[in-house]
């Protein structure tokens, strides 16, 4: 049996952090501004937990609308990502390495936007150094 990808291994950690995160979240949390011009707390929930299933779709070569956020209920959000970020992680763990590098970007992708989720609502946690050194070293790339 072929050894998981390290990238894949670090994008597990990112997802698993996120939605760590999205168990933090208050009701009173979802009004509040982000750093993120013109995005509220629930503006960047519905686009995080969008992202994996956004990002399994384009690892499939469907078509992405990034604008969409699931239609998930307040609470089920966590549950939601999970769910989806379980399908992500099956489609790139028997990929070889040079394929799997794509999850590097989601890793990268998602490690900001839980940092940002954190920030806006003041809660704290540790966060995974890998995720933000595999995400930054992917993004200068090129």
């Amino acid at each position: 049996m072929a050894e998981t990808p390290r990238s894949v291994i670090v994008l597990s950690r990112a997802l698993d952090q996120a939605r760590a995160a999205l168990t933090t979240l208050d009701p009173a949390d979802l009004d509040r501004d982000t750093h993120c011009k013109g995005w509220t707390v629930r503006d960047l929930v519905g686009h995080l937990v969008a992202s994996p299933g956004h990002f399994l779709q384009l690892a499939r070569g469907e078509e992405v609308d990034w604008s969409e956020a699931p239609d998930v209920e307040e609470g089920e959000w966590a549950a939601h990502f999970r769910a989806d970020a379980d399908q992500l992680l099956e489609h790139w763990s028997g990929r070889p390495e040079d394929e799997a590098g794509m999850a590097d970007w989601q890793s990268a992708e998602i490690g900001v936007h839980t940092w940002d989720l954190l920030r806006a609502t003041g809660h704290t946690m540790p966060l995974d150094p890998e995720v933000a050194e595999r995400g930054l070293a992917f993004m200068q790339q090129g």
